[in-house]
């Protein structure tokens, strides 16, 4: 059996094709903010390695990180879509929900009722990445997160359809993550 060929060789151009086999420039906003988001996909698969598989609660968070991180697919999926074909896309496709947001959440509380038990000093200010490698990874991670939640704000503001729960969704990953940073700090 051969190995997939994802080397097209149609993007040469400067081009490439939307979801929907539609092309559009590489600089189209959809395309560089589906970029973004594929960049935070890589800082968060960094961040997986300092989730000890050993300790029962660092390996339950990590697979219910997974399973959220698996949602993305779907989003970026969702964001590649042109418009006429969003709605078509939303049906056909398991979309980003509020169940999703909902999923996030309880991960969040999940994190900050532990922060709690351990008796940390509620959050005010930090200094990112002082708190060893593994809350500098999560705390990096955090950032390019935002910076994609700013990019589907930017898509949305251009007249992009960007539906509430996905812009909800990555508001609440990113405040996951820097509590998952917090938990992770030596």
């Amino acid at each position: 059996m051969s190995f997939p060929d994802i080397a097209t060789k149609t993007g040469d151009d400067g081009e490439t094709s939307l979801w929907c086999g539609k092309r559009v420039p590489k600089t189209d906003p959809r395309v560089r903010t589906v970029g973004q988001i594929d960049l935070a996909l890589s800082a968060l698969g960094r961040c997986y390695y300092y989730l000890d598989e050993e300790d029962a609660f660092s390996a339950e968070v990590k697979t219910e990180l997974l399973a959220l991180h698996r949602r993305f697919v779907t989003l970026m999926g969702e964001i590649a879509t042109r418009e006429k074909k969003k709605e078509e896309y939303v049906k056909k496709q398991s979309a980003i929900s509020k169940a999703d947001v909902a999923a996030c959440d309880a991960l969040y509380e999940k994190i900050r009722a532990a922060l709690g038990d351990r008796g940390e000093k509620p959050v005010r200010w930090r200094i990112y990445g002082e708190g060893g490698p593994a809350a500098a990874e999560f705390y990096y991670a955090r950032g390019v997160f935002r910076q994609s939640e700013l990019a589907l704000w930017s898509l949305r503001k251009q007249g992009f359809v960007i539906r509430n729960p996905i812009l909800k969704f990555l508001n609440r990953f990113s405040d996951l993550l820097f509590y998952i940073a917090v938990y992770l700090e030596e």
